[in-house]
């Protein structure tokens, strides 16, 4: 059996446009992963209080935006 290639997602920092995707995530770490297999660049600012991810920051321009979901 030939096991399809994920599609690539598309995901850019609204500030600077670089693109928050990266590598596939190798196969033998997938088991921990969610479909699509890419590592996410985008960085979690964690807010203590709230105990939980606020806001997104761009690893390039470290513009930060809100997480909306």
């Amino acid at each position: 059996m030939i096991e399809e290639k994920p599609e690539r997602p598309v995901e850019l920092c609204p500030h600077c446009g670089a693109d928050l995707i990266g590598d596939p995530i190798p196969e033998e770490k997938r088991r921990h992963a969610n479909s699509p297999y890419f590592i996410k660049r985008r960085i979690g600012l964690y807010d203590l209080k709230l105990d939980r991810t606020t806001h997104w920051q761009c690893p390039d321009c470290e513009g930060t935006w809100e997480r909306h979901d």
